[in-house]
């Protein structure tokens, strides 16, 4: 049977979508959908997290992505602590509104050997439905000498079709604080573990593995400026992503001597598929924003006249529990 061309362009579009990690630009700010071992890594008891991506406008129907996600600490013992995390997420796609739901949990375990370095470990398991309308997609089987002719047999499916799996993750993160001035963190997970299936078609397709390694520092350079650098790489049945940058914070001046200073950031970032990526934000009272657009300049910036996407992101944390003795992840605000 022929495939739908329109199909094809919206997964190849969508390369960065089909894993759980779903593209965004702040995947430091989506630490769940990136590694479940980062589940928990935080300095505070409850973390709550949003993400909004727009991109594609100048090329079809524009693909929007929503995930709204939190985790929360639990202290084991002295040097342990136990993490859980759950990721909702709702993304929408072309022509013929390929949509996706996920629903993820995980869980992690932080182990602190000392005051300079740790190890977590997780695991996550996911619930995913897909559906798309074939009604609204334009077929090979409809071309003619003329044109396309919209009341010619497609020979395909039609209507609504819905698709379900589970999904399966694991990951390890490092993590360590060698002064007072540095911290790192290094971590590495396999997405889709379990290949699951995943077709409208009546065909065995699996899912590929999706290898992810990333990494980030804090470099504080004084008391007013620190620097954020990340990066990350992953692949999957031959396409592969990377992705680098870094933001710098400013502390403002705090006469008042608040508990929570107030911190502006801006930063820079590339993806190896030709974007790149300027970032602002703020940081106020332990709630973080970042607003980054993706501008195009490479392969596919004739067609999408170099602009890219849209996104936005907010991380709230919560810290309750200040009783002595707490061990603290070494990680100033990821």
């Amino acid at each position: 049977m022929k495939r739908c061309w329109a199909i094809a362009w919206c997964m190849i579009l969508s390369v960065g979508l089909m894993g759980q990690d779903l593209h965004f630009s702040h995947f430091y700010q989506a630490p769940l959908q990136l590694n479940p071992a980062l589940t928990g890594f935080f300095d505070g008891d409850l973390r709550v997290g949003g993400n909004y991506r727009n991109q594609w406008q100048s090329i079809t129907e524009p693909y929007q992505t929503f995930s709204v996600w939190g985790d929360y600490n639990y202290q084991w013992q002295s040097n342990t602590q136990l993490s859980l995390g759950l990721v909702t997420l709702r993304d929408q796609a072309g022509d013929g509104n390929l949509t996706t739901n996920k629903g993820f949990l995980s869980g992690a375990i932080h182990h602190q050997f000392n005051e300079k370095f740790g190890v977590g470990l997780g695991v996550g398991v996911g619930f995913i439905q897909k559906s798309l309308d074939f009604s609204q997609l334009i077929f090979d089987n409809q071309w003619t000498t003329t044109g396309f002719d919209l009341n010619r047999p497609t020979n395909e499916l039609v209507g609504d079709q819905n698709l379900n799996y589970t999904d399966f993750q694991a990951g390890l993160l490092l993590e360590a604080r060698p002064n007072r001035d540095l911290m790192w963190y290094a971590g590495a997970a396999v997405l889709h573990a379990n290949q699951p299936r995943e077709s409208f078609y009546d065909i065995e397709n699996r899912v590929g593995l999706r290898p992810v390694v990333h990494g980030g520092a804090l470099f504080r350079l004084n008391e007013q400026w620190h620097l954020e650098p990340a990066a990350l790489y992953m692949r999957q049945k031959g396409a592969q992503e990377f992705m680098a940058g870094f933001n710098v914070g400013y502390t403002l001046p705090n006469p008042m001597e608040e508990e929570t200073p107030t911190i502006l950031f801006a930063g820079a970032w590339w993806r190896g598929t030709g974007n790149a990526i300027p970032t602002i934000g703020l940081e106020y009272k332990r709630i973080r924003g970042l607003l980054t657009y993706d501008f195009q300049v490479g392969q596919l910036q004739t067609a999408s006249q170099g602009r890219g996407g849209m996104e936005l992101s907010v991380v709230y944390i919560i810290q309750k529990d200040k009783r002595p003795g707490r061990v603290v992840i070494p990680c100033y605000r990821f």
